[in-house]
């Protein structure tokens, strides 16, 4: 079966035991001018210009969508993990342009960090294949209010919501593996998106109606999707620990 990290009762685990207080505050990490000039040059050779992607955010209709991914490392162009991380960049690239007072480049890099999050949850949170489905959910989709799609012809909202997101793997069977080669969903994936868009929802603010949308999805992303990682008990239904992995339907990996 597919491994599976027991769980650490509270009692016993000192960082879930002590009070928030106890954690020191890291001091703000500054990055070289240099530096961050390299990161948004690679980031435009992976997802490209998105110089001018800001218009969106006033309600005009732009045509920029990020780049997909290699056919090699992607199924359909999107991968969560690598995704995950591109959307902090591009929320750290709009603190470091306001930080300069360049309220265009970081409405520019704000507008990109959307156009990847509908990306992603328009193919990822879509089966790959009718071979491979996903479950459907019973929550509302995933929807930005008053923004228009970059990534398609048509609306941002996607009609049918399925349980989770997929990793993204060129590769896929319905029975997944316990290991790296078949898609499927990560438990570690998922935190880091949900990572991601709590951030995003913060660049925002929580009182407007797009950082609201956010952190809304962040949480029904991960109520969604949470259960199904818990191995319980099969006699008294206790919680025995997380699985790493699950099939693309969300149901475990036997074997």
């Amino acid at each position: 079966m597919a491994f599976v990290r027991r769980a650490t009762p509270v009692s016993r685990c000192p960082a879930r035991a002590a009070t928030p207080d106890a954690f020191p505050r890291a001091a703000s990490l500054r990055v070289a001018p240099a530096d961050a000039a390299d990161a948004t040059k690679l980031m435009r050779v992976v997802y490209g210009d998105w110089s001018g992607a800001g218009a969106s955010l006033g309600g005009s209709r732009v045509s920029w969508a990020p780049a997909p991914l290699p056919r090699t490392e992607a199924g359909r162009g999107r991968y969560l993990w690598t995704d995950a991380f591109a959307v902090l960049n591009f929320v750290s690239a709009a603190e470091r342009r306001a930080e300069m007072g360049d309220a265009g480049g970081r409405d520019d890099a704000l507008a990109a960090a959307l156009a990847l999050v509908r990306a992603v949850h328009e193919t990822l949170g879509q089966p790959s294949s009718r071979q491979v489905p996903m479950s459907l959910s019973s929550r509302a989709p995933f929807a930005l209010p008053g923004a228009s799609s970059s990534s398609s012809s048509s609306s941002t909202t996607t009609t049918t919501r399925h349980v989770g997101l997929r990793i993204g793997k060129t590769l896929a069977a319905a029975s997944s593996d316990p290991g790296m080669a078949l898609d499927g969903m990560y438990f570690h994936y998922h935190d880091k998106w949900v990572f991601a868009l709590a951030r995003l929802a913060d660049a925002f603010g929580a009182e407007t109606s797009v950082g609201a949308a956010l952190a809304t999805e962040a949480t029904s992303l991960i109520k969604d999707v949470h259960p199904h990682w818990i191995e319980r008990d099969e006699h008294t239904g206790a919680p025995l620990g997380v699985r790493w992995k699950i099939n693309p339907d969300a149901s475990p990996i036997r074997g």
